[in-house]
């Protein structure tokens, strides 16, 4: 037993004497305020009950406030609860003694959450996010220091220790001389997935620590190798930026846009976990809504495009929507959108007199320079509509003479009308002559944003004069993707690549208002947008710090960007940027790791040294024998008290085919397996027949591959999808093939990293 075991047990009895203390005062404050709700609720309604004058309103109003501050104490209570709650099962993690030059040593205990005695003002727990616990992630023992706002504390680390605290009892706590122990990363890497994505507060390793911790630049772009835990990073950045910076990033301020809502769902948890508030995660299509609401058509998601995209594949149409979403997703793309913009300004709003019943109001030549001079300052939107506003103002005396004349008109041809009647049928007369003004100022005055994207493929002029020049190659590709979007459209349909060129041209234009209540922008699997989105991803958030995360070997889109992060960073900021790297992987074991490094085009970073079993190649000789050997790897799984599983196809239609076919023999499966489609209802429990697509950012106790066709993930452009799924499961990687050779995306793989079995 170690010598300080008995002195960390009454620390840690103490510890949770006093969160049990304060837990049972937090809980009385709870009934209090609920009662104190019932009486406020109860005098109000009497209060209006006896409602008689102003006296009584402002009365009513104050009761209102009353009401308000409740609730808000309430909610504050119910967040301490659960925090204290949380704390009682396990206080803290960490501890680190540190001396300053000259001074005692001090001797600070790590959690997730703060702890203090308000009587002593000591504090009981640190916060992890506190400067001075940095140095329990980065330091060795030791001469140390951190950065606070004071500046730099420099001194010694004494002891760093680590413990686990379980129900509040202390299992055990051991010393390291160096960061984080792998004793402890890789027991937590060794346990089971669960249904959310979980926090790593406890086992933070240096370089994850020091990307959540960066502010020296506004935009920070991190590439991760799969399984290096960038997404865990986000979450954790996200809530080291709502304690570092409380006072101006509130939960509210901050947006996580993820790939898919299955994947917003699964990190649902981790910032309450943190004590922070709920982040929902959004989604780029969900952007586009929110923010253009009045586009009619019907926006593409990025899942059905994949779908789209897939099934198409070993067709000729589908080569060809490849080779479009490729030239729409290339940063020549974005210069001729830019280009695009700057042409129309110039030459698609040609202006022409307008005259009112043979009457010039304002000819063409002045409403030129209306355009091109006086009101040259304002964004487009906003210039037509003042123009449209200036012609208004000089048309309306000459409809209001109009209507006079017409009504004298009337008047005098019928002597049995009245003077109303005569005025109402001049109006609807004046109206119907006002119609061919209207089509002219609709024709002058009117530009959406989805209205010039149309025009940029429909007119001839502008289209060769915009992809002039263009460094894209291919000429046909050109000419298809004008016919393939003016089709889409004519149908109804906003493809996903569109919709971020439609929301950048509507943000240039100035339809859409940059949403300026945005503090921090965290855009997850960065390497899956096109510079266009990205960029109108940057000019939508324009007062936010922006952390971008993505890994290029999982670039899982159909146009397969050889864009580095860091490229797509220079695209946001050209100078104010960081580049950090996470080079290790922790999520798979060993064997899994070098098995999928095959399928990249060059190694990524080092592995964690977890050891499992070597993947299973299955070859099953026919789709029946697939679906037979599939359902007994499925019933084994229970064996292995695993929690999550996933089967793997490459498409959404595969994964439905199977379901099907497996749920004839689900009565020797013991877990509930559930199959995931977009609209899924997020439970991750049990196993999931689902897209590779839609696997993205997930992980499972164990995955099962499933390759329906042997020309699957052969284009070199699938290889990221494939990589994506296989790097999928913490503990067990298994994949089954309905023929009795290796299918060409296997003979990739060194056949000394996994097994065979034919069936």
């Amino acid at each position: 037993m170690h010598p300080d075991w008995k002195t960390e047990s009454l620390r840690l009895e103490k510890t949770l004497a006093f969160i049990s203390a304060r837990l049972k005062n937090k809980l009385a404050e709870k009934e209090y305020l609920i009662h104190q709700q019932k009486d406020i609720n109860k005098d109000m309604w009497e209060e209006v009950r006896a409602m008689k004058d102003l006296e009584s309103i402002s009365d009513f109003m104050q009761y209102i406030g009353l009401l308000k501050q409740n609730i808000s104490w309430s909610k504050q209570t119910m967040k301490d609860i659960i925090r204290l709650d949380r704390q009682l099962s396990s206080p803290y993690f960490g501890r680190i003694d540190f001396s300053q030059a000259g001074s005692n040593p001090q001797t600070i205990y790590i959690g997730i959450n703060s702890l203090t005695d308000e009587d002593t003002m000591e504090i009981l727990v640190h916060d992890w996010r506190a400067p001075v616990c940095s140095m329990f992630y980065d330091s060795e023992t030791g001469p140390a220091s951190y950065l606070c706002p004071a500046g730099r504390i420099s001194g010694e680390l004494t002891l760093k220790r680590q413990y686990k605290i379980e129900g509040g009892r202390l299992v055990y706590f051991f010393d390291s001389s160096l960061a984080i122990g792998d004793e402890m990363l890789r027991e937590m890497l060794a346990s089971n997935a669960g249904t959310k994505l979980r926090n790593i507060v406890s086992t933070i390793q240096k370089e994850q620590n020091a990307a959540i911790r960066n502010e020296t630049s506004r935009l920070l772009a991190i590439q991760g190798a799969a399984g290096s835990g960038k997404t865990s990073v986000a979450m954790h950045r996200a809530a080291y930026l709502l304690y570092r910076h409380k006072k101006h990033i509130e939960s509210e301020n901050l947006v996580i846009i993820s790939s898919t809502d299955i994947l917003g769902d699964y990190l649902s948890d981790v910032l309450p976990e943190l004590g922070e508030d709920e982040i929902k995660g959004v989604t780029f299509h969900s952007i586009v809504r929110k923010h253009m609401p009045d586009v009619s058509l019907r926006i593409q998601t990025h899942p059905r495009l994949m779908e789209h995209v897939l099934n198409t594949a070993h067709t000729v149409h589908g080569r060809k929507i490849r080779e479009i979403l490729r030239f729409k997703s290339s940063r020549a793309f974005l210069n001729i959108l830019e280009k695009f913009f700057q042409y129309a300004q110039e030459h698609l709003f040609p202006f022409e007199d307008i005259c009112f019943k043979g009457q010039t109001v304002i000819t063409g030549e002045e409403l030129s320079r209306l355009f091109r001079h006086d009101f040259s300052g304002m964004a487009l939107a906003a210039r037509l509509k003042r123009m449209e506003t200036r012609v208004f103002d000089l048309v309306r005396p000459l409809k209001r003479m109009r209507q006079q004349q017409k009504t004298r008109e009337l008047l005098d041809g019928d002597g049995y009308m009245s003077s109303g009647e005569a005025r109402a049928l001049s109006r609807l007369m004046l109206r119907k002559e006002m119609e061919s003004l209207e089509q002219q100022f609709e024709r002058m005055f009117s530009a959406s944003a989805l209205s010039l994207y149309r025009r940029l493929f429909e007119n001839d002029d502008a289209w060769n004069a915009c992809t002039a020049g263009s460094d894209f190659p291919g000429k046909d590709v050109l000419s298809e993707a004008r016919r393939y979007t003016l089709e889409n459209i004519e149908s109804g349909l906003l493809g996903f690549e569109d919709a971020g060129p439609v929301l950048y041209l509507s943000l240039m234009l100035g339809e859409t208002a940059p949403d300026t209540t945005i503090r921090h922008l965290i855009v997850d699997e960065a390497q899956d947008y096109s510079p266009v989105q990205i960029k109108g991803m940057a000019h939508l958030f324009p007062s936010a710090g922006i952390t971008i995360l993505g890994d290029i070997n999982q670039n899982i889109s159909p146009y397969a960007s050889e864009s580095s992060l860091e490229d797509i960073a220079r695209l946001i900021s050209s100078d104010d940027y960081e580049f950090m790297q996470l080079n290790k992987s922790y999520r798979s074991t060993m064997e899994i790791n070098r098995f999928a490094s095959g399928f990249l085009k060059k190694p990524e970073g080092e592995y964690f040294g977890r050891h499992g079993e070597k993947p299973r190649l299955v070859l099953c000789g026919d789709y029946q024998g697939l679906c037979h050997a599939l359902a007994e790897a499925m019933a084994a799984l229970s064996e292995r008290k695993y929690k999550t599983a996933a089967v793997i196809t490459r498409t959404l239609a595969d994964a439905r085919l199977l379901y099907k076919a497996l749920q004839k023999q689900a009565k020797n499966i013991s877990m509930p397996f559930r199959l995931m489609d977009e609209d899924f209802e997020y439970a991750l429990e049990g196993i999931m027949v689902m897209p590779a697509y839609l696997a993205k950012g997930l992980e499972f106790d164990a995955a099962m591959i499933v390759i329906s066709d042997e020309r699957d993930y052969s284009y070199p452009e699938e290889l990221g999808l494939f990589y994506t799924a296989v790097t999928r499961p913490l503990h067990d990687l298994s994949i089954f093939c309905p023929c009795p050779d290796l299918p060409p995306v296997l003979r990739r793989a060194d056949s000394r990293h996994y097994t065979i079995t034919r069936i």
